[in-house]
């Protein structure tokens, strides 16, 4: 593969099928520009994790203004995926993803993403119980002591949630 990121755009093409009941329209959540970063990241990440030879961290990693614009963004790319690799290492399934490459899949948010989305909106709200019930979740009731640790940390770099909401 060369070095350009290819966008799949014809959803005829898309070998995603049907949505799921559990899957989300990304267009209903409520999200800021962090929320909507991170979910973006987050995909990128997983999706290097599931085909390494795509190399979609690549483009996360080396322009993290793009999903986190302003101050700080390579630090906050990193503590989004020490969240994603805390999560990776604690739930014994797999994680289900949209790709962040396909027009089509883009906008569909799985259960899994939207119990990690929940995860970090509830840390960046200072709601303990909240993030913990949604990383238990998440983690399907295996350990969440390190990945509530990542979760926290990425919040306290980001900041609460911003008032204006975006839908994509």
């Amino acid at each position: 593969m060369s070095g350009r990121v290819r966008v799949m755009t014809d959803p005829d093409r898309c070998r995603r099928g049907a949505m799921r009941k559990s899957d989300t329209p990304l267009r209903e959540l409520e999200m800021d520009v962090v929320d909507f970063g991170f979910l973006t990241a987050a995909r990128h990440f997983c999706a290097s994790f599931a085909s390494p030879q795509g190399s979609a961290w690549v483009f996360a990693m080396l322009s993290p203004e793009t999903f986190f614009p302003g101050a700080e963004s390579a630090e906050k790319m990193r503590r989004a995926l020490a969240v994603v690799q805390e999560m990776r290492t604690s739930r014994r399934s797999t994680f289900r993803f949209s790709n962040p490459l396909c027009a089509c899949c883009a906008g569909i948010v799985t259960q899994d993403e939207r119990h990690l989305l929940q995860l970090v909106q509830h840390a960046r709200m200072g709601q303990r119980s909240g993030a913990a019930s949604s990383a238990m979740l998440l983690c399907e009731g295996h350990a969440t002591k390190e990945l509530m640790l990542a979760t926290h940390r990425f919040a306290e770099t980001v900041g609460a949630p911003q008032a204006n909401k975006i839908i994509a």
